[in-house]
Parts: C-alpha cells; sequence; structure tokens
C-alpha cells in the first residue's frame, strides 16, 4: 500500500481539542482520502513539541513546526478570526 500524502493543518491554539478542531479534520479527511492530516493539536503532536522544546531551551520552539511543514506535501490554514494567519512566517516556509 502506498504511504499517503500528508496535509499540515494550520490553525490557532484555541481551536486546539476543540469541537470546531474536530470537525475540520473531518471535513479535510471526508475531502482528501488519499492524504494523511498532520494536526499539530493532537496530543501526540503536542508532546513531542514539548520534547522538543525541553531539548532545545534556546527559544527556536517554532523549528518543530516549520520541519513538520517540511515533511508535508501540502497545507491548509485556518485564519485567526481577524484574518491573521501568521501567513508570512508560513510563505517563507512553504505552507
Amino acid at each position: 500500500m502506498p504511504m499517503k500524502k500528508r496535509m499540515y493543518f494550520a490553525h490557532p491554539i484555541n481551536a486546539y481539542e476543540t469541537k470546531l478542531e474536530a470537525e475540520l479534520i473531518e471535513t479535510l479527511e471526508r475531502a482528501f482520502p488519499d492524504w494523511e492530516i498532520v494536526n499539530p493539536g493532537a496530543p501526540v503532536f503536542q508532546e513531542a513539541f514539548e520534547a522538543h522544546r525541553a531539548a532545545h531551551p534556546d527559544g527556536s520552539e517554532m523549528n518543530f513546526f516549520y520541519q513538520a511543514v517540511a515533511d508535508c506535501q501540502g497545507g491548509v490554514i485556518l485564519a485567526f478570526r481577524d484574518g491573521r494567519g501568521g501567513r508570512i512566517e508560513r510563505q517563507k516556509h512553504g505552507l
């Protein structure tokens, strides 16, 4: 079985572990059945991030997310309510 392509689901932290997040992931999974949705709000992802942060106390924790994006073949962004979505930073890193 071929490996699924990976899609990074960038979204604000205040949407992590909410009903909205669950509904959006379900929608993405239905719309892109051949893709693995990479959810930075998932507990396993957060555990890996905390381990990275502990190992890199220099304040470079965003590098963890930039690498996660680089490991994906696609992405989707849920913007903040005011329309911002960290676009400039994410565009620098390919999302």
